[in-house]
């Protein structure tokens, strides 16, 4: 799915992509401020980035087990959204993916993440902080093992927010 395909369409309200789609490209669903409900293939396996910057009601998102990549402010500014759950399989996590989701209260981070990006500001392009929840201040972080907790700490994100699951 290309990008930008359905940017503002505010009257959005549900939307279900159909299988064979892979990729959901750069702001395809961006601003679309009445959308809730999406259904997500099971054939995907990338979420482009910003696909669903400020979706401000967007509540339910179920992503598919065959996704390998969220990229980079994927989610950013989805007020609504409340809980999350990454599939095994998913390698690599953009920086900001889920910067502003102010209710977002819990989220299940698989062993599979590999990557975390993280955004380097000037000068001297030194890491600050990593913003992946920067503006989620309620958001819980579960995963299922000391190496992907240790994996989001090196990345920035504080050891406080993260519970270690069996």
């Amino acid at each position: 799915m290309g990008n930008d395909v359905f940017i503002k369409c505010y009257n959005l309200t549900d939307a279900t992509i159909e299988n064979g789609i892979k990729f959901i490209g750069y702001g395809a669903f961006s601003e679309c401020i009445r959308l809730t409900n999406i259904t997500l293939p099971n054939t995907l396996t990338d979420l482009g980035e910003f696909t669903f910057q400020n979706c401000m009601n967007l509540k339910n998102v179920v992503i598919p087990s065959d996704v390998r990549t969220i990229g980079d402010s994927t989610f950013f500014n989805c007020t609504h959204l409340t809980s999350i759950v990454i599939p095994d399989g998913v390698t690599e996590i953009g920086a900001g993916a889920f910067k502003n989701c102010s209710n977002l209260t819990s989220i299940t981070i698989p062993n599979s993440i590999q990557n975390i990006r993280t955004r380097l500001t000037a000068p001297g392009n030194k890491l600050t902080q990593n913003n992946l929840f920067e503006g989620s201040n309620k958001v819980k972080i579960y995963v299922k093992s000391e190496a992907t907790k240790q994996l989001l700490v090196n990345s920035g994100v504080s050891a406080d927010k993260i519970t270690v699951t069996a």
